[in-house]
């Protein structure tokens, strides 16, 4: 009998509430064009959509100043019918 595949998509909003410019840049390829960035005006926001079940890596830049971060997605749900998307990120 086939199973239910259901795709899941996370979205993450970076917002730049900072004075000055930021860069968010994909650290992987994952298997799609590699060296992404986005530039950032003073609030500015992207919206990047993430594949559920896993993981990326970003340096957000400004000046001087790295952040890395990385965001894991995970499926959560004790039934089919009740999965849905969580979005883990650590700096």
């Amino acid at each position: 009998m086939p199973s239910i595949i259901q795709s899941y998509d996370v979205l993450l909003d970076f917002t730049n509430d900072t004075l000055d410019s930021v860069t968010v840049q994909l650290l992987h390829h994952y298997g799609r064009t590699t060296r992404s960035i986005v530039l950032l005006n003073p609030d500015e926001s992207v919206t990047l959509v993430l594949d559920a079940g896993s993981s990326y890596r970003y340096a957000v830049k400004s000046r001087t100043k790295v952040a890395s971060i990385t965001c894991s997605t995970v499926m959560e749900g004790y039934e089919m019918s009740d999965l849905s998307p969580l979005l883990r990120c650590t700096a």
